[in-house]
């Protein structure tokens, strides 16, 4: 079983994964805050998928001040950013609390 992926789905071995892995401006698809939410989509290029099925290589996770709070992944990069936009809106009506506010 393959767990290394590249963006297009592709197999590929260990050493690629880990040279594309750490070119940044390869896996990170989109990164903004929202509110007061940081919401994160990346390249993970490893299958996170553990049934069959395309392999999950993409991920948006939701973070509110350091805690993760919301994630969700995907097979292709076309999910990936569709999912990113379908976080924003989510997050965008989310009630906004003050960092400060017990």
């Amino acid at each position: 079983m393959n767990f290394f992926y590249d963006k297009n789905g592709e197999k590929i071995d260990p050493f690629t994964w880990v040279n594309l892995f750490e070119n940044k401006t390869y896996a990170i698809i989109k990164q903004e805050h929202v509110n007061d939410y940081f919401i994160s989509t990346v390249w993970l290029g490893l299958n996170h998928r553990f049934y069959e099925g395309l392999p999950l290589i993409f991920e948006t996770m939701v973070f509110r001040e350091i805690k993760e709070i919301d994630i969700e992944r995907y097979a292709t990069l076309e999910e990936a950013i569709e999912g990113h936009e379908r976080m924003c809106k989510k997050y965008i009506n989310a009630p906004y609390v003050l960092k400060d506010w017990k």
